[in-house]
């Protein structure tokens, strides 16, 4: 996902809360983290998702019925708990076949289970009603130039606003999902479309995943679209489609805008491996969400603020691609390891540019990802889930990587962990194992700092001088300490450049490993000038003591 703020025509990520400025209107949506961090800790295992769901835009209203095929993981459980929020009118609820008995409790639907004596079990749920639209808006109908809208986002925890489900990032299932609609509508959802049906005045668009998803990917997207679509070739000259639905007026704007994807899905999948999602699609779809972008597995929601000639929002669109490994692919086993999504989202970016505009698209991209006033540790945040810190110091700290290995190195962890967890689900630690079996490193202390424990960046005073050493030589010593608050002292690499009056230039690189340090060594008699990380490696600031 990207949220983005707008201000006088200026839109940049938005971080301590996330919202959109203007005409003197704001809107914050802040998430507590305290519910977000716990794991399936409900002893089922849903294996697939099969919602029949249609859709009457002008009432605000859905007719539903749900059907959730799932494994029993403990013995004796009298109780099978779903997510699902108590507005809807319930018109049926049935276990393996049988009415059942049932009841709310804090939004979740808790069904009896005192019969039932197997391990599986298959819960039919039949409803209608509005559907609560909460977070950035989990079940919405809109409007745009006079064209009706519904769209759908989930994200973290808000699937079960309209069906019930396990709303946990762990519990990946399968899923089949038929959207019901008045014929003008063209309704979109995750994986393949399997077959159109006419009922009437109405259209049933009927999809269907080959892969595992988990609830917060889940979408639908319904408008009187047009389509349009480009190709996808694999590397191993697979053809793939890449769906895109508009409505007409953006259709001239979208043609533009959405033009580099398959450059997009070429380049990340060069890098990572082939894109997870081959046998489905990949897709994009307008939805007058006016804050950003959302990855919903194989077509991702696109706000019409961001569909343009111009192609302002390229990044936007390349972040939400590169998602489909991070994310959505390999999915974090719960909100505390967003940053395993959103980190490496962003750093896909800077990659990205690098290998289709040079070294110096990598620094300018990695300059514009700095973090300032950053009070949270990357690993479980404890006021805000996405915030700058979880998209551009995730992006920082996957950089410090590749300069802790080299980017041969980098590269093959980055695709070792992807191929060991493709389609499943890891966390922090996961990626750290897997780090430390790749490199051959002791990692213990660059995640402390820069995972679990510390916040913010590195912060350095300094003074230098220049005197004669022992051999008539004139020696450069630089001063360092560390001055910042939220980490006692980082252990890192640093390269110095030095400067020659004649042009020449070196770098000298040294390892710190205290709060204070002096550093020492031999410069030319044509010392001009040196300058600290020239490459933009180090998340890090510098200040010089020197009048």
């Amino acid at each position: 996902m990207i949220v983005v703020f707008f201000f006088s025509g200026i839109y940049f990520l938005y971080g301590d809360k996330l919202g959109i400025v203007g005409n003197n209107l704001r809107l914050v949506v802040d998430f507590s983290t305290a519910d977000l961090f716990e794991e399936n800790k409900r002893e089922i295992d849903i294996i697939n998702y099969d919602i029949d769901i249609e859709l009457f835009p002008n009432n605000e209203e859905i007719i539903a019925t749900t059907k959730v095929k799932g494994v029993i993981k403990s013995k004796n459980k009298k109780q099978i708990e779903l997510d699902f929020y108590d507005n809807f009118n319930i018109q049926s609820v049935q276990l393996n076949g049988n009415a059942a008995d049932y009841y709310f409790k804090e939004d979740q639907l808790v069904i009896e289970n005192k019969e039932i004596k197997s391990d599986t079990f298959e819960v039919s749920v039949s409803y209608d009603g509005t559907p609560r639209n909460l977070g950035f808006g989990s079940f919405a109908f809109t409007e745009w130039n006079d064209n009706i809208m519904v769209s759908t986002l989930n994200e973290p925890v808000f699937a079960s606003t309209w069906f019930p489900c396990n709303d946990t990032p762990l519990d990946k299932a399968l899923l089949n999902i038929s959207v019901t609609a008045d014929s003008e509508m063209v309704s979109v959802s995750n994986g393949k479309l399997i077959s159109v049906e006419k009922e009437g005045e109405k259209t049933k668009y009927n999809w269907v995943t080959v892969y595992p998803i988990a609830t917060y990917l889940i979408a639908i997207y319904s408008a009187p679209y047009q389509s349009f679509n480009q190709q996808y070739i694999s590397s191993l000259s697979d053809t793939m489609n890449i769906d895109y639905y508009v409505l007409p007026d953006k259709l001239e704007d979208a043609e533009f805008a959405f033009d580099d994807h398959p450059s997009y899905l070429k380049v990340l999948s060069d890098l990572y491996g082939e894109y997870p999602f081959i046998k489905e699609k990949y897709g994009a779809a307008q939805i007058t969400w006016s804050q950003g972008a959302m990855e919903s597995q194989t077509i991702t929601g696109i706000g019409t603020n961001f569909i343009s000639k111009a192609k302002f929002f390229s990044s936007m669109m390349l972040h939400e691609v590169a998602h489909s490994w991070w994310g959505n692919s390999v999915t974090p086993k719960s909100w505390k390891d967003i940053w395993l999504n959103e980190g490496f989202a962003t750093y896909s970016e800077a990659l990205y540019w690098e290998k289709t505009k040079g070294k110096s698209a990598l620094i300018s991209t990695m300059e514009s990802f700095r973090v300032e006033n950053d009070l949270e540790t990357l690993y479980a945040p404890k006021m805000n889930i996405f915030s700058k810190t979880i998209y551009n110091k995730g992006a920082w700290v996957l950089h410090m990587l590749r300069r802790e290995f080299g980017d041969t190195l980098f590269l093959k962890t980055l695709r070792n962990y992807y191929q060991e967890f493709k389609y499943g689900n890891a966390d922090t630690y996961d990626f750290k194992k897997v780090c430390e079996e790749t490199s051959g490193k002791d990692l213990k202390k660059f995640f402390d700092q820069w995972v679990f424990a510390g916040k913010g960046k590195i912060e350095i005073d300094y003074k230098w001088d220049i005197k004669n050493s022992e051999n008539n030589k004139k020696e450069l010593s630089i001063s360092l300490a560390q001055t910042q608050d939220g980490y006692k002292y980082y252990n890192f690499p640093i390269d110095i450049l030095i400067k020659e009056n004649n042009g020449n230039e070196f770098i000298s690189t040294h390892y710190i490993t205290s709060k204070d340090t002096v550093i020492s060594f031999n410069i030319p008699d044509d010392f001009s000038s040196f300058e600290f990380d020239p490459e933009n490696w180090l998340l890090a600031s510098f200040k010089s003591l020197e009048k």
